[in-house]
């Protein structure tokens, strides 16, 4: 499932699938000059990076690895399927030293569980871009980001996946006068604010704290 969204997400984009076996599929987009390639590939658990690159090279169509830009414009995204998030911590390190390996290809590691993958069945693409401006979805993630989560996964999926661009959200700027202003009055502390915007050389500090304790003292 979690393949067919981003197989849809790369052809959208203008990329053709190329060739694939059990475990990898490869991607390519050439448009004059510009060429780029992208290759998945799955794993049950992750192996260091050199072993990766042996796999990946030792499976990889001739053709492509004759090509000048293949060797400098590929990415290679790595799906790996954890039990659950916090499963993550164990292999951070590894994950992170995956990532800033530098020979043959550029990587990022995809870790997911196959609870989220069932949140996002049947979504479209476009569906799926559009929970990262959902503020409930945002909300859910929030209370408790180590539990599976539509946000957290689709956000992790944007971020990890260098192609996809994050959609943009027409958002109205609020003065900031007036967000110190609403804030003041969520908190309840319209007495404090306004006697400390009316604070000079001559202010009785004193007398100051005095009313401010008692005022609140009243509340």
């Amino acid at each position: 499932m979690l393949n067919d969204v981003i197989n849809e997400a790369l052809k959208l984009d203008g990329f053709d699938e190329v060739f694939k076996n059990d475990s990898l599929i490869f991607f390519k987009k050439e448009q004059g000059d510009y060429k780029r390639y992208i290759i998945c590939y799955s794993v049950e658990s992750l192996h260091a990076a050199s072993s990766i690159n042996e796999y990946v090279l030792n499976n990889t169509p001739e053709y492509l690895k004759e090509l000048a830009a293949f060797s400098k414009n590929t990415d290679l995204i790595v799906f790996l399927c954890l039990e659950n998030l916090s499963e993550f911590k164990k292999i951070e390190k590894d994950v992170f030293e995956t990532e800033e390996d530098a020979f043959f290809f550029k990587k990022y590691v995809l870790y997911f569980m196959n609870q989220e993958v069932d949140l996002i069945e049947n979504m479209s693409f476009d569906e799926i871009k559009n929970v990262l401006s959902n503020s409930q979805a945002f909300g859910e993630y929030k209370k408790n980001p180590l539990s599976p989560s539509l946000y957290s996964f689709i956000a992790r999926i944007f971020i990890k996946l260098p192609f996809l661009e994050m959609p943009k959200t027409k958002q109205e700027i609020v003065p900031i006068n007036l967000q110190v202003q609403n804030l003041v009055s969520e908190l309840g502390a319209e007495f404090i604010f306004d006697n400390l915007k009316n604070i000079d050389e001559d202010t009785d500090f004193d007398f100051l704290i005095e009313e401010m304790i008692k005022n609140e003292m009243e509340d």
